[in-house]
């Protein structure tokens, strides 16, 4: 007997802090992940001035080797048992090295707080932020209840004790 039942799908909610804040939304049908965009108050201008940042009404220019916490307007209502993962976007990390400072971040569940983007310019011209821009892409993920029971020894597996750290090679 084969079941034809469509899965719901996992509802996060989304609290915009400021009116104008865009929602997040998928760029085309199949993404693994929404995006998320800059936010950039006229107040966010001036903390960024006072930072040593150029920046104007509704830009944040990051310098070669600058990173700048970019916030998003948002507060995730994540689902218990889940957690937001953040990743950096392929285009502006691999088109103008705008990176994700930690790489990967990870919202827990009770996370309620704004969520904030931290930005680093591994590149060797200034980039512009703007007011709106998609800045990082996020995912909702399933969390899987772990126990952590101390052992005394590991068992050795196939691949031994000498393996790991680029063990397979390059080729």
């Amino acid at each position: 007997m084969t079941c034809n039942c469509k899965k719901e799908p996992v509802v996060l909610g989304a609290m915009k802090l400021y009116e104008d804040v865009q929602l997040p939304k998928y760029a085309h049908v199949g993404d693994a992940c929404f995006d998320l965009r800059a936010y950039i108050s006229e107040e966010e201008v001036a903390n960024a001035k006072e930072d040593g940042l150029p920046a104007d009404e509704d830009y944040i220019t990051l310098c070669p080797g600058q990173k700048y916490i970019f916030h998003t307007g948002l507060v995730f209502d994540i689902p218990q048992g889940y957690k937001l993962m953040v990743h950096a976007r392929s285009g502006l990390g691999i088109k103008h090295q705008i990176t994700l400072a930690n790489r990967t971040g990870v919202i827990d569940e009770p996370y309620t707080d704004e969520t904030l983007v931290c930005l680093v310019n591994e590149g060797k011209v200034p980039f512009p932020i703007h007011n709106g821009d998609r800045v990082a892409q996020a995912c909702l993920e399933k969390v899987e209840p772990v126990v952590i029971k101390e052992v005394k020894e590991v068992p050795v597996k196939a691949r031994g004790t000498n393996s790991g750290l680029g063990s397979s090679g390059v080729k």
